[in-house]
């Protein structure tokens, strides 16, 4: 261990952190994306899951879930806000994020051994 995540650096290290999750949402939204019954049946569980954790107060929680879904059921507008995430969106979140931390890494140096 080198101690990446303490100063100077430990705002790289959260970019790097928010890259992880970028990485994983390319994953979720990507999995739908064939449309066959797998893709379909997978969906719809995750959705129902996010929206029944109980952290937060129902009407939050049904807003999200028709925010993500793109109305009351997966079907096509879901399909579609999917295929807008993976091929525009995450994209570009991921080419700043990428921007970000390679321009921090490359002026703080590499990190000393502990």
């Amino acid at each position: 261990w080198n101690g990446g995540y303490r100063a100077p650096r430990e705002v790289n290290w959260m970019i790097g952190v928010l890259v992880f999750f970028v990485i994983v949402l390319f994953s979720f939204t990507g999995s739908l994306l064939p449309w066959d019954a797998n893709a379909y049946l997978a969906r719809a569980r995750e959705i129902s899951i996010i929206s029944g954790t109980g952290v937060l107060p129902e009407g939050v929680t049904g807003f999200i879930k028709n925010l993500v879904q793109g109305g009351p059921i997966v079907g096509p507008g879901t399909l579609l806000r999917f295929f807008m995430a993976h091929v525009f969106l995450l994209p570009a979140v991921m080419t700043f994020l990428l921007f970000l931390h390679f321009r921090l890494a490359r002026g703080q140096g590499p990190a000393e051994p502990a």
